[in-house]
């Protein structure tokens, strides 16, 4: 019986330092992912800002020729080709296309105030 209380109150310290390594390489190995998550989020992040500027100019191109910001044919093609593409790399198809959609209202809101720049008030 006395052998026993000696390996219970040897146990416990093993397993903090295990766990505690066990912890350690869980955190290690989160953060690693997390710092991935950053990097992608940075990435989307900038390929919108890029988007939003070539936006901006097809609204200024759109205006100069008197084109509607909203051009039904070319949204509902975006949207065929970005749900194929998403299904391809195994990604929710509904995801993509509010994502999509979130883009496409920004989008004709950013043409429409390039519309009136350099117009004086």
């Amino acid at each position: 019986m006395n052998r026993k209380i000696k390996k219970l109150s040897k146990n416990p310290i093993r397993k903090t330092q295990k766990n505690q390594t066990f912890e350690d390489a869980f955190n290690k190995k989160l953060q690693s992912l997390r710092d991935k998550i950053d990097s992608a989020d940075r990435s989307m992040i900038q390929a919108l800002a890029r988007r939003s500027a070539i936006v901006e100019k097809i609204g200024l191109l759109k205006k100069s020729y008197g084109e509607p910001f909203h051009q039904k044919s070319r949204w509902n093609q975006l949207r065929r080709e970005r749900a194929k593409f998403a299904a391809e790399l195994g990604v929710d198809r509904q995801l993509i296309l509010a994502i999509f959609e979130c883009i496409q209202e920004e989008s004709i809101s950013r043409q429409s105030r390039a519309k009136f720049k350099g117009l004086k008030k």
